[in-house]
C-alpha cells in the first residue's frame, strides 16, 4: 500500500511541475502567445484554446460593462487565473465553442513574460530600460499604460494614492510622475491598452 501512495505522490509532483513549466514557457510576443499565432484575424474558442494551452483550465463567459458586451475566456492553472482573452460583441452572441475574433489579451500573472523579459511585478523603469524611451504613455479607466506596437503594460496607480485612501485619477498622472514613482506593471496587454 505504501508503494501505491508513493506512486500517487510522484505523479502529483510531476503534474504540478509540468503545469508550472508550461506557465513559464508561455511567452507573449508581437505576433504570438506560446503556440497561438496572434494577428487581427486570430479566432479563439474553448476548443482552440484547449489545443494551444492543454496545461490550463479554459472557461468562457459573457461580460457586460461600460464597453460593448464581450466574450471572455480565462486560462487558469491550479493556483490562480493566468490571463483573460476578450472578443467584443458587435452583432449577435455566438454560441459556446463557436470561434470568435480575438480583440484583447490581458495577462495578470507573473508566470508569463513577454519577449522583452517583462512580466507582472516589474516596474516602468524596467520597461524603459529594456524597450527604450520611445514608448507611448496614456491612461485608461483605472490605470496608466505604456508600450508600443502590439505589446503594452498596464501600470498600477496605487503607489500614488493619497494618504486618506482616495484613488488617483490616472488621467491626471503625468509620464514624469509615473517614472518618478516607478509605477509597477500589473498587466501585460496585446495588441493595445485596456479601455
Amino acid at each position: 500500500m505504501i508503494f501505491l501512495r508513493d506512486i500517487v505522490i510522484l505523479f502529483c509532483v510531476f503534474a504540478v511541475s509540468v503545469c508550472h513549466a508550461a506557465g513559464n514557457s508561455l511567452v507573449l510576443s508581437e505576433g504570438s502567445l506560446g503556440s497561438l499565432t496572434l494577428d487581427d484575424q486570430t479566432t479563439i474558442s474553448v476548443a482552440i484554446l484547449n489545443k494551444h494551452f492543454p496545461a490550463y483550465t479554459v472557461k468562457q463567459g459573457i461580460g457586460h460593462g461600460d464597453s460593448v458586451d464581450f466574450h471572455y475566456f480565462t486560462l487558469s492553472d491550479q493556483q490562480h487565473k493566468i490571463l483573460t482573452m476578450y472578443s467584443f460583441i458587435y452583432a449577435d452572441y455566438k454560441p459556446d465553442n463557436t470561434p470568435v475574433r480575438l480583440d484583447l489579451i490581458d495577462i495578470s500573472s507573473a508566470d508569463i513574460q513577454d519577449t522583452y523579459g517583462i512580466k507582472v511585478g516589474m516596474t516602468i523603469a524596467d520597461v524603459i530600460a529594456v524597450r527604450g524611451e520611445d514608448l507611448s504613455f496614456g491612461a485608461g479607466h483605472h490605470d496608466n499604460y505604456i508600450g508600443q506596437d502590439n505589446v503594452w503594460y498596464s501600470l498600477s496607480t496605487k503607489p500614488l494614492q493619497k494618504a486618506d485612501g482616495v484613488d488617483i485619477n490616472p488621467v491626471m498622472v503625468t509620464e514624469s510622475q509615473a517614472i518618478e514613482s516607478n509605477l509597477p506593471v500589473n498587466h501585460l496587454l496585446w495588441p493595445h491598452p485596456r479601455w
